[in-house]
């Protein structure tokens, strides 16, 4: 079985590549074709936003990077500080669990209540990362 590469075109440019057999039906109306043939056609890629790397560290790791940081008691007043009792007991277990990911929607809301970027809060788990 041969297997091709098609480019799917969605407003001029390539927005996929799916891989076909030999029987697949390109359809004549522009939106699919061999990505050779789109490439050499001169249709540019789409370019998709890069994602945002998921950091994962021991909550230790975390807790001693906010330290160095000067963060961590600037955090602990941000979770004291969740108004919704169920919501605010939830984040403490969560500040004790074992491990923390950078994706995490606690992340996000503490980093917002502390007025953080994404950049800082990266640093700050890259930091974690390199505490042993």
């Amino acid at each position: 079985m041969i297997t091709r590469r098609i480019a799917i075109i969605t407003q001029g440019k390539i927005s996929n590549v799916i891989l076909a057999d030999e029987s697949w039906q390109m359809k004549n109306d522009g939106s699919e074709m061999l990505e050779a043939d789109a490439i050499a056609a001169g249709i540019p890629r789409e370019v998709k936003p890069e994602e945002t790397p998921v950091i994962s560290v021991t909550m230790t790791q975390l807790k001693l990077a906010l330290v160095d940081a000067s963060l961590y008691d600037a955090v602990v007043s941000a979770i004291a500080a969740i108004a919704d009792a169920s919501e605010r007991i939830k984040a403490q277990i969560w500040f004790n669990a074992a491990t923390a990911e950078s994706n995490h929607p606690l992340v996000t809301q503490i980093a917002g209540a502390l007025s953080l970027s994404d950049d800082q809060v990266l640093e700050i788990f890259n930091a974690a990362l390199e505490i042993n």
